[in-house]
């Protein structure tokens, strides 16, 4: 066992951390979206804090570990100096679009009518669970984090590096734009319960 092997270990573990952090993320935005009281927004936004330190936590060991084997492995290729461009984007959209506006919902629901749980949910925070920016932002990460592993996967030169940077982002912001309109789940959400019924 080398100290290359467990930087590798880590690196991996890393991307694990990342990628469950994002998705308990993911799961939480689409709930909030989807939610009918104040009691689920409640419940939904409580693992925002949890899925915002694991990615913070997996994110720091998923680079350093990556510096590490650059400089005693691979050196500066382009797919790496892509990849940790991307990994820097996906940490910006994740930790500082997502998780931020998903903390202020959390704040919302912990002050706006804490006494009952099966609350109407009030048109303020209507808005900040139907904001598309959130939604936008937590596809675009989770498809730059895809894009991080087919380069780290395929070692392509930088020309290919870019495009399928570019092509990640892209497709993400595409996934997020579409599925942020109106759909019949989301117009039940809204619906007082006796009409879903």
């Amino acid at each position: 066992m080398t100290l290359y092997s467990l930087t590798l270990f880590a690196h991996i573990v890393g991307v694990l951390g990342l990628f469950v952090g994002m998705g308990l993320q993911w799961a939480a935005t689409l709930r909030l979206r989807r939610a009918r009281s104040m009691g689920q927004v409640r419940e939904w936004s409580g693992l925002v804090a949890g899925a915002g330190r694991l990615g913070l936590v997996s994110g720091v060991v998923l680079l350093a570990a990556g510096i590490y084997m650059m400089v005693v492995a691979w050196g500066l290729t382009p797919w790496l100096v892509v990849s940790f461009a991307a990994m820097l984007v996906m940490l910006a959209l994740g930790m500082g679009v997502t998780t931020r506006r998903l903390r202020g919902i959390q704040r919302t629901a912990a002050t706006t009518g804490a006494g009952t749980g099966t609350g109407a949910i009030p048109a303020t925070v209507q808005q900040q669970l139907h904001d598309p920016v959130v939604w936008i932002a937590a596809q675009m990460a989770g498809s730059s984090a895809l894009g991080v592993v087919f380069l780290m996967t395929t070692k392509p030169d930088l020309a290919g590096s870019l495009l399928a940077a570019a092509t990640a982002l892209v497709l993400g912001a595409v996934v997020g734009i579409v599925s942020t309109r109106p759909g019949r789940a989301d117009r039940a959400a809204t619906m007082p319960m006796e009409e879903v019924a």
